[in-house]
């Protein structure tokens, strides 16, 4: 097999006259007549895909369709210490839902209930999509195929791991079995995706096909395998399930909890694997490979009015723009009660600079500044984004609830207050240009970071910022958005 993930174009056996050339074709499969939706990954339909609605499921009725679905795996109880309960799977408002919990203490071990449902028949050639929301608990969130000799993981991701902090990984796997289901050969694959697979629904697709298997995410191809002749290409069941992974470290009780969602507004179980749906094409135009896109930068433009506000409390902040601190990176959105707005004024001299952040639970670490609440602030004055560590117009300010200020070497003269009540702190700075001549127009590189701290743990537990999806502004200033300077918001095109 090919593990390369970059590919324009492959040289491969063509598998297309051979006898098993489309294990797909069920007898008794049937097809829309009119195509209800198109992949992400194709919307020009320019594979001719046919609709299956033997193996789609919108998830829409008010219970599983068990004429699709066995709500257990018949042939596996779950990985130990996790079991699979048929009560823990439920179908509502519109989403399947696998729910992993604590159970009961068995010879002196903690096991688990975790859920899964199996198709009931076996599917082959084709793509398949589903929309899903990863659970925010040390257990797996799964959709995978797996049948006599071979097995396609196209995720089991781990919202979050007790032995690392990386819920934005996106973890693919191919495998060939042997005798006894031994493992013969695994093919994995992890992709980055910068955001926490945890905080909103993404889209995964995977094609399963006579020459490649693709995996895609949010309806960008990122994986290619190109497969041998003698291997995948047998029909499989689809499976989602949830499961422990030992290796990734056991859940405990405390990480089993409901909270409001701040995304939907809606009450929201952590232990919770959402699926909205799963939809799945066919066809018999040969497979091709399209070529990868770039890796890009996330880069957002915010902007900066003109105006020289005399305090934090000046009335010209009200026509200022708000811009929100959302993009979690570490620590989970399940964690986080605080939230942060900034504001930006300019004028010929000075950047000014309001945040506001609404936090009940403030803790300052004074021995440790960074490792508590507090509000990271990055400046890139020439914009030029680099990432060999920060230039001499580079530098960044750390605003603590209490007062105190830590600001970065190459940072010019500043100013600055902060107000501080039980619920909320409100920090203004003043910074001069120093050697830039700010005029309409001008572009600087800008990001701001809510630290999130909480004093029973004594440290801090969450990150967000404003434009990066990574933690390390710190570094460079490689991922820092954009601050454009205008007169007003209604210079805005």
């Amino acid at each position: 097999m090919n593990n390369n993930r970059i590919l324009n174009m492959l040289s491969y056996t063509d598998k297309s006259n051979s006898a098993q050339n489309h294990p797909s074709d069920l007898p008794n499969e049937v097809f829309a007549e009119e195509l209800p939706y198109l992949p992400m990954s194709d919307p020009n339909n320019t594979r001719d895909w046919k609709f299956s609605i033997t193996f789609s499921d919108e998830f829409n009725s008010d219970k599983l369709d068990t004429d699709k679905w066995f709500d257990h795996n018949p042939t596996w109880i779950g990985r130990y210490p996790s079991y699979f309960r048929p009560q823990n799977v439920r179908v509502e408002d519109g989403n399947l839902i696998l729910r992993s919990e604590m159970s009961d203490i068995v010879d002196g071990v903690q096991t688990y209930n975790a859920a899964t449902i199996k198709s009931k028949l076996w599917t082959g050639y084709g793509y398949y999509e589903i929309k899903s929301r990863t659970s925010q608990i040390s257990m797996t969130s799964s959709f995978w195929f797996h049948g006599n000799q071979f097995e396609i993981d196209v995720f089991e991701q781990i919202g979050r791991s007790k032995t690392h902090d990386k819920a934005t990984i996106f973890p693919n796997n191919l495998h060939e079995d042997g005798p006894d289901n031994k493992k013969l050969a695994s093919y994995p694959f992890q992709y980055d995706t910068k955001v926490d697979l945890t905080l909103d629904y993404h889209v995964y697709g995977v094609e399963y096909g006579p020459q490649f298997i693709k995996i895609y995410f949010d309806g960008k191809l990122i994986r290619v395998m190109e497969t041998r002749e003698d291997s995948f290409n047998v029909n499989l069941p689809i499976l989602f399930d949830t499961e422990t992974f030992h290796w990734e470290g056991l859940p405990l009780a405390e990480d089993f909890y409901t909270y409001v969602d701040p995304i939907t507004g809606k009450e929201r179980y952590t232990g919770d694997f959402h699926v909205d749906y799963i939809r799945v094409w066919k066809t018999h135009t040969p497979q091709i490979v399209e070529a990868m896109e770039e890796e890009t930068r996330n880069c957002r433009t915010a902007h900066a009015i003109h105006g020289s506000p005399a305090d934090i409390d000046d009335p010209i902040w009200n026509e200022a723009e708000e811009i929100k601190v959302a993009n979690i990176v570490m620590g989970g959105i399940e964690r986080f009660f605080a939230n942060m707005t900034v504001k930006t004024i300019w004028d010929e001299n000075f950047l000014y600079v309001k945040s506001n952040v609404n936090d009940t639970d403030q803790f300052v670490n004074f021995s440790r500044l960074y490792d508590g609440d507090n509000v990271d602030l990055y400046f890139d004055f020439g914009n030029e984004k680099n990432k060999e560590g920060y230039d001499s117009n580079d530098f960044s300010i750390k605003l603590l609830p209490t007062g105190q200020i830590e600001k970065h070497p190459n940072a010019p003269e500043i100013e600055y207050e902060t107000i501080q009540t039980p619920e909320n702190y409100q920090s203004f700075v003043q910074i001069s240009w120093r050697d830039l001549t700010p005029i309409v127009g001008t572009i600087i590189g800008f990001d701001a970071q809510l630290n999130e701290g909480n004093n029973k743990e004594g440290k801090r537990v969450c990150i967000a910022f404003w434009n990066s999806h990574e933690d390390n502004l710190y570094l460079n200033m490689y991922n820092t958005g954009n601050l454009k300077l205008v007169n007003t918001l209604l210079d805005i095109n």
